[in-house]
Parts: structure tokens; sequence; C-alpha cells
């Protein structure tokens, strides 16, 4: 925000020469020129459904939008904004629970128009319609990271224009993929990891305006997903009429469909293939196929974390649980042998277990709560046939270990065998006088 801030800078309890220093904060474009539209700007929401409002910021300078959302008890919620390269901004957050939310949007520090926006959340049907009539509802889809290394996308649209669509790393081997549309119609998207295509890809998504009145459908299940994983999506029947709804699949295996009603005017689908490859999604009311039935949905086999025999692996695991002790998790060796693995935070922050393989192939790791396996367990891990004890993969630091040590003091390094595999370590130490060594793990 635009004013005078102090900067405090103590060294050993003091402050250091001139600290504190005065720096000043300016305005940097006009936030009165930036034009605010979609449905997360209010009057009402629904509570757990993702909200975006976007933010046309061309013709306002060089500053950058910022968002922030309060709840009912003035706590912060999580948003996230993303810079389009025309310009506009997209920006998303989750109504938690029923109540008054306060969404702020700045440009450089300043609030731009009519900002904060005062937002009802409310559950269950709300008055008016959920889906404000002529916005193009967004595409939204999690894939498999397959191996290090960048993940870009490409989204051809109706007319033959391109354009990129937002790729944000989840830390979980997987990355969610966000596009909103600005045509009606069927799109294609491509996505690559390091220039090539992933499995899958290229695939179709089917655009329609969130306008009540006509049966619509959308979600990841019309257009991607993974074998033996539920593909959900959803079908929006608001205002559309009595009439039969029919769902059919085509497709290398047969997938019973599972449908709920929401008794919001949506109905939440979902389908669980067992083979890969590319199955038709066919959707009906009244007998007539409805705008863009059927679908096309690439079903891909599943992409196991990589582990290698006889080294200490990492594997992330897909949890939203954030209490650990409520859980208890088993590994499953190929040949069936099982031993208890403890959850834990891993180095990058997520969730999952260390462990060092000792059989090559397909590992499963049964996560449980209460006696009850948890969703997506069990998770599967892949292990691969490494070169066991490689020694060239040792490394060793520290002062014990440099041209030169002092006598009569104790002299520290380190060895690190974690990527070595798996083999015994023998130390020993020549030199003009007997040396007393003292290791521990």
């Amino acid at each position: 925000m635009v004013g005078r801030y102090t900067i405090d800078i103590n060294y050993g309890g003091d402050g250091i020469p001139f600290s504190p220093f005065p720096v000043k904060a300016v305005q940097l474009g006009d936030a009165m020129k930036c034009i605010a539209k979609g449905p997360g700007l209010g009057p009402v929401v629904p509570v757990g459904a993702e909200a975006m409002a976007s933010v046309d910021s061309s013709a306002a300078g060089n500053a950058k939008v910022t968002a922030q959302v309060l709840g009912p008890h003035q706590e912060v919620l999580e948003s996230d904004v993303f810079e389009n390269t025309d310009g506009t901004y997209d920006i998303f957050y989750t109504a938690t629970e029923a109540g008054e939310y306060l969404l702020s949007i700045r440009y450089g520090g300043q609030h731009i128009k009519n900002s904060p926006f005062r937002v009802t959340a409310e559950r269950g049907s709300v008055s008016g319609s959920l889906f404000p009539p002529n916005e193009l509802r967004m595409y939204e889809l999690s894939v498999p990271i397959l191996a290090p290394g960048e993940v870009t996308g490409m989204v051809k649209m109706p007319s033959g224009k391109t354009c990129p669509p937002q790729i944000t790393d989840n830390n979980d081997n997987t990355c969610t993929v966000k596009y909103q549309p600005k045509e009606k119609g069927l799109h294609e998207m491509s996505i690559f990891q390091n220039g090539a295509h992933i499995p899958g890809s290229p695939l179709n998504f089917y655009v329609d305006a969130l306008e009540p009145g006509h049966v619509t459908a959308y979600g990841p299940g019309l257009s991607y997903g993974t074998i033996n994983e539920d593909c959900p999506f959803t079908i929006v029947t608001e205002k559309a009429g009595a009439g039969n709804l029919a769902l059919s699949c085509e497709g290398p295996s047969k997938a019973d469909f599972q449908c709920t009603d929401n008794k919001d005017g949506t109905c939440s689908v979902s389908y669980l293939p067992s083979s890969p490859g590319e199955y038709k999604i066919i959707v009906k009311f009244d007998d007539v196929n409805i705008p863009g039935s059927p679908f096309t949905a690439h079903i891909t086999k599943p992409n196991p974390h990589a582990a290698c025999y006889g080294s200490l692996s990492e594997v992330p695991l897909r949890i939203n649980e954030s209490d650990l002790m409520s859980l208890t998790c088993t590994l499953q060796a190929p040949s069936g042998r099982e031993e208890q693995a403890e959850l834990r935070q891993l180095s990058n922050g997520n969730v999952g277990i260390v462990f060092t393989p000792r059989e090559v192939g397909e590992h499963l790791i049964i996560v449980k709560k209460r006696g009850k396996q948890i969703p997506r367990s069990p998770f599967r891990v892949m292990v691969n046939q490494s070169e066991v004890g490689n020694a060239s993969k040792v490394k060793v630091y520290g002062h014990g270990v440099g041209s030169t040590v002092r006598t009569m003091e104790l002299a520290e390094f380190f060895v690190d065998t974690k990527n070595a595999g798996y083999g015994g370590l023998a130390l020993s130490i020549e030199g003009p006088s007997k040396v007393i060594l003292f290791s521990w793990k």
C-alpha cells in the first residue's frame, strides 16, 4: 500500500548505524482506470465453489493487481491472482462458510473503483441464478507431472486463435491448469512437459455460457482422467424445466455413472474407467444431446511416483488431512510383504513418506483414518532398479577432510550416502599416529 514505512535492522539485539531507515511507497498507475467484473464480485456467491473475478488494467499503467479476502470472522482467506499477457488479471477464492465477505482489489497499492466489494456467501440455492448470464465458464483440471522439467500449454480456440493457459505447480507431482475462455465452442488444449506432449494431450473441451434455462455440463471428467480414479463432472439443469436426463459412456472399459443431486440446479457425476483410451461421454436432455455432447475424454495410465531400489526415497502423497496423528500408513511391497510407514512433512513441505525400497516393482501405500482408507488410497509408487552400492554417489564434506587440521582437536566430517544405494560403509584413517574414530548415523 501507499504510505510511509520504517525498516529496523538489529544485530546482537542492537540497532545498526542509521537504523531505522524511513521508506516512502508512492503510487504507481491509476487504480481508478481498472475495470473489474465477474461473479466473484457478488453480490452472492455459493459456499464451497471457487469464485472468480477479472480485472482489466490495460489502461491503468504499469503497476500490479493484488487481492485480499476477509471472511465472516475477519480472517484472511487464501486467494490467487494470475496475470495474463493482455493486461488483465484473474482472481480466484472460495468461500468456506456462509456469511459476509470483503474482497479488496488494489492496483499499485490503491483500491480500484468500488473496492472493497461486499460479497454474501450462501449455501444451497441462492437468490437469482448461480451463474450470471453470458459469462463463459472457466476450464480447470489437474494433470500429473511425469518428471522434473517445465510444463507449458497452449489452447486453440474455435476461431483458430491461440492463448496459453495458467499452469501452477502443486508441489505434489501434479499441476493445475486453468483457462478463462473468450469464445464459445469446442477448444483444443495441448499440454507439454519439456517440449513433449503429456499422455492424453492434446485434449478437447467444450465452452458454453453460464446461462440458466438450458442444460450444460462441465468438469475435468469430460476431457481427461486416469484409470481407476474417479473422473468427475457437473451437469447444470437450472431453470431448464421438466425433462429426462440420460447419460451413457462408450470406451475401452465399462464405466458406470454415480450421480448426486445437489438440490441447487446442478448434479455431480463421476465415472470410474478401468482401461486407458478414448471415451465418449454422451449427455442427453429429453433425448437431445446437450451442447458439446458427445464429449471426448482421454483416459491415461496413472503416473506412479518413482523411487529407486536400495536408495532412500521421498514419496509425496495427495493428502488433505491436517491431523497426521489420526492417520495410519502401511507400505505393501510387490511380494505382499507389509510394513508400517510414518507420514511426515517432506523436505519440499508436502506430506509423504520416506523409505528405502528392498524390492523392485509397484508398491502400495495404504493410508487409513479410523480404520477406513482415505480418498485416493492406496497410493501407488513404482520402484525402479538402481545401481546398488554406487560409491561414486557418496558425498563427503566437512573441515575434517580439508587440507589441514589441528592436532588434539576434534576433526569432524560428514558422509552422505542418501543417493548411493544400499550397501555397507567402511571408514579408515592412516597417518603418523593412531586416531580414535567416532561415528553415528
